[in-house]
């Protein structure tokens, strides 16, 4: 079949005007001459590779370890790809039967790939070991390192391996359209401003986002095998789309929307006819069903499901009306637009509320509905012409309608990861512009412009390159990634949280104690914000409980856990907060504070005998000892067999009221309950040795070392019994036990 010459916007250029010699020469300089093919790949290979060939040794960030090592599917290797292919891509994080997001996440193709990882590494092995060996500590420590290596090693090359496919595709697309080389132009700085383009920094950085690239990889393999056997019609070659599309799919829900790219870009850029072009969508139509057959088996649901997620970080529009959820959608829409062009600043936190919830009232959401409505409806009047920017356009919104949150709720406001595949169209445009421009001046003779053109295209591209390379380091780890994203998601209450909780673990590390008070409070500062912005915020009020209570705040903290006790009233973390909270200002011997937590603990826990127990033991402490032997009498009603309650009335009645059968009575019940108690057993070898019975008091002392052997002071009471017993050689002897203890304790 001959080739059929496409007119360009439905106007041909004069051909009268333009020296094609010139046009080569000039316009290409013979770069994009087919001669030059190998060095164009090695350029746009090696570019995609330096800008990002830092990200290798960098840390897991963000979801990372959610998908990765706290994965109990990952971490079972290979026999964990079956649950892995069987369920939601978050179950192996959360558990079963926890809240979704609606619609699911089900991209489990890099999910199989970490689990291989671990599997050759070695690491699903020792997760099988309970208690680890130093050796094996070190082993997996190494592995985990070297996991990471290959985790950004297999994004950085999948990245550099995307780039020379797109260039590929690109210059088959451009073929048809008859121009000295020129087609060939439009390929290169296409692909060029898409890898350096700065809003792919997310997707490479995060070795999790590898679900993207591949996603990207696999459905432009198959419209590479389309035009593929367009050119040889060579059947065999459309069974490659049966196997690759199903996979792309597989990586990440987007490639569902190629199902439409592949007859558009097959009309534009192809003079197929009906019957042709049928037959080529044929094999990607039967890679969707086996998709959809394999997603169905899976999660039993294709799209959506009932679950209606109602936390606000992962569903903004929560307590938003309609009309605000198309407002802000189409806010959003206007970010996206703006960072194709300007991409500043980034950030990997758009979540409430860095962008607000808007109404139609809002000038900037008219903005962006007027200028989208004039590019749909540009694109639907000239895609008939096959108009590269209409397909271009087309191209943008029909990749990026999954992700645009009108279809489904992704569960997020919007990320630059969104915008991925649809970038291509926006470089695509932009490329054709550039050319169309240049060869327009050529016709007129007029070089100077073209320099200009040249010379931006090569600073903007230089500048997007320092962009992406500079921004790649902003994900060398959590900590950078958080205190450096919260500077432009300040109204972010996760990235607020997120940058606080960061801080404060560092701030853990941090043996200077001004400098480590002033990181408690840097972190204070972030988690307030982030709670004022979202007072529903649990994790974040939790956390600042925490910091409350290491920056010796000891009512903020218990203020912080009530808080969240309010919320829910079993929440484990913040009733193990407040226990934690009791303990240590007991330890700091403010006892009356203690009991106060207690008292608060026993609210939400009335039958905690535990908590009872403490309060009674802080009592002694306070020396109000007729309190305190109510309390545990009271627990003894409560619970016969609690045999610490015994062992405290023993203590009270020999140590503090001088009354040794009474305590030699409490403790023996104590014991009876309980033998393997060191603390009963030393009480009962001293009322002994007071009471001159050294034999009993011997046999209990050395009963308490079998199960508390690193006890100096057990040493220094058997030391005492042998003084009794006018054995001084043997009493040494325990003394310098004892001693011995104390100075490893102390090294």
């Amino acid at each position: 079949m001959g080739k059929k010459k496409i007119k360009i916007d439905n106007k041909h250029i004069n051909r009268n005007n333009l020296d094609f010699k010139k046009v080569n020469d000039k316009v290409n300089a013979n770069f994009f001459s087919s001669t030059n093919r190998n060095l164009q790949r090695l350029i746009l290979f090696l570019l995609s590779f330096i800008i990002y060939s830092a990200t290798i040794n960098f840390d897991f960030t963000l979801d990372d370890t959610l998908m990765i090592t706290q994965n109990s599917y990952t971490k079972q290797g290979i026999k964990g790809i079956k649950e892995i292919m069987t369920n939601d891509a978050l179950v192996g994080f959360l558990g079963k039967g926890k809240n979704l997001l609606p619609g699911g996440r089900y991209r489990p193709l890099s999910h199989v790939l970490f689990a291989v990882e671990y599997e050759l590494l070695g690491l699903s092995k020792l997760e099988k070991v309970s208690n680890l060996t130093n050796e094996q500590k070190i082993f997996k420590e190494k592995r985990e390192k070297l996991m990471k290596i290959i985790g950004h090693s297999v994004n950085v090359i999948l990245y550099s391996l995307l780039s020379l496919l797109i260039f590929s595709v690109l210059l088959r697309m451009f073929k048809l359209y008859e121009k000295p080389q020129w087609y060939a132009s439009i390929s290169f700085i296409a692909t060029l401003l898409f890898i350096v383009h700065p809003l792919h920094t997310e997707v490479v950085c995060n070795i999790k986002n590898v679900d993207e690239i591949m996603s990207m990889l696999g459905s432009m393999s198959v419209l590479w095998f389309l035009f593929k056997y367009y050119d040889t019609k060579k059947n065999w070659l459309l069974v490659f789309p049966i196997i690759i599309y199903p996979l792309a799919i597989l990586s990440k829900e987007d490639s569902l929307t190629f199902i439409a790219i592949f007859p558009l870009t097959l009309f534009v850029f192809t003079n197929v006819d009906f019957k042709q072009h049928l037959k080529m969508l044929i094999p990607p139509i039967i890679g969707m069903i086996i998709y959809f057959i394999i997603r169905y088996n899976a999660l039993g649901f294709i799209f959506s499901n009932s679950v209606v997620n109602t936390e606000l970080l992962n569903n903004p529009f929560v307590n938003a009306s309609n009309e605000q959820k198309i407002a802000t959608i189409l806010y959003t829409w206007l970010i996206y637009f703006k960072l194709l062009f300007f991409p500043h600043p980034l950030t990997h936190d758009y979540y409430p509320y860095h962008i607000n919830i808007v109404n139609f009232n809002n000038l900037w959401v008219w903005v962006s509905l007027l200028i989208w409505v004039i590019l749909i409806i540009y694109s639907i009047i000239n895609i008939k012409k096959k108009n590269i920017i209409a397909y271009g356009i087309l191209f943008y919104l029909i990749t990026f309608s999954i992700s645009s949150n009108l279809v489904f709720n992704i569960g997020a406001f919007m990320n630059e990861r969104f915008v991925f595949i649809s970038l291509l169209g926006f470089t695509i445009i932009i490329s054709f512009l550039i050319i169309k421009k240049i060869s327009y001046f050529l016709s007129k003779g007029m070089i100077y412009p073209i320099k200009i053109i040249s010379i931006l295209l090569i600073i903007v591209s230089l500048i997007f390159s320092i962009k992406s390379f500079a921004r790649s380091f902003t994900w060398k780890d959590d900590y950078t990634l958080f205190t450096t994203d919260v500077k432009t998601s300040k109204n972010s209450a996760k990235c607020n949280v997120s940058a606080g909780g960061m801080i404060y673990h560092k701030a853990l590390q941090e043996t200077n104690i001004n400098k480590r008070n002033k990181m408690f409070q840097e972190a204070i500062n972030y988690l307030k914000k982030g709670v004022e912005i979202y007072p529903g915020y649990v994790a974040g009020i939790l956390e600042l409980g925490n910091v409350y209570l290491d920056y010796q705040k000891y009512s903020e903290a218990k203020a912080c856990y009530e808080r969240v006790l309010k919320f829910n009233s079993k929440h484990p973390n913040a009733l193990n907060n407040m226990l934690a909270l009791a303990q240590r200002v007991a330890l700091d011997s403010n006892y009356s504070y203690s009991n106060e937590v207690y008292f608060s603990l026993l609210r939400y826990e009335p039958n905690k005998i535990d908590y009872l127990f403490s309060i009674a033991a802080n009592m002694v402490e306070l020396k109000k000892l007729d309190t305190a032997i109510l309390i545990l009498q009271d627990i003894i009603k409560k619970d016969s067999n609690y045999y610490k309650a015994y062992s405290k009335l023993g203590e009270i009645y020999g140590r503090y009221l001088n009354n040794l059968n009474l305590s030699e009575q409490y403790l023996l019940k104590a014991y009876s309950l309980n033998t393997n108690d060191a603390s009963v057993l030393e009480n009962l070898g001293i009322v002994y040795g007071i009471k001159g019975q050294f034999e009993k008091s011997l046999y209990f002392f050395n009963q308490a070392l079998i199960y508390d052997p690193d006890n100096a002071r057990i040493f220094m009471n058997i030391a005492g019994t042998y003084t009794q017993m006018k054995q001084s050689d043997k009493a040494m002897e325990y003394i310098q036990k004892a001693e011995t203890l104390r100075k490893k304790v102390k090294n």
